[in-house]
């Protein structure tokens, strides 16, 4: 079912993501988080859909291995509050702004790594078995 309003296409998906919203691209998102006092934060549709049929418990581990700023780990987060999460990528300016996306978002207690997952296996294996030692717990300022 898909319905569509002046500057909107609201797209109904599965029960895990309940509406998917796609603006046209003269829409001013931050004009609409202020007027609501919403947080929106933007992610395409094929990241929405990659998480969609996750299922995780409480006290579960997830690492996203190639998460870039984070964006998928957030959306679970949201729906998975209690899991345990760990984030890595190659490049360590993009997990800057994982930690500060992250701190904007509530998460607070994670592992991060700077990791080549294409080169360095010992490295990998390492993260895996340290993972619970190199939780980082972010404190709001």
């Amino acid at each position: 079912m898909q319905t569509q309003s002046k500057n909107s296409t609201r797209t109904k998906s599965n029960k895990k993501i309940r509406y998917i919203f796609g603006f046209e691209t003269n829409v001013d998102i931050k004009d609409i988080a202020s007027k609501t006092h919403a947080t929106i934060v933007v992610q395409d549709l094929s990241s929405q859909l990659a998480t969609a049929d996750v299922v995780l418990k409480n006290d579960s581990k997830f690492w996203d291995c190639c998460a870039a700023s984070g964006g998928k780990t957030l959306m679970l987060y949201h729906r998975y509050p209690e899991v345990n999460f760990y984030a890595s990528d190659v490049r360590s300016s993009i997990i800057d702004n994982l930690k500060k996306r992250f701190q904007i978002s509530g998460l607070k207690d994670y592992a991060y790594a700077t990791i080549d997952l294409t080169t360095t296996a010992k490295e990998v294996l390492e993260f895996q078995s340290n993972m619970s030692l190199q939780k980082v717990k972010m404190k709001l300022e």
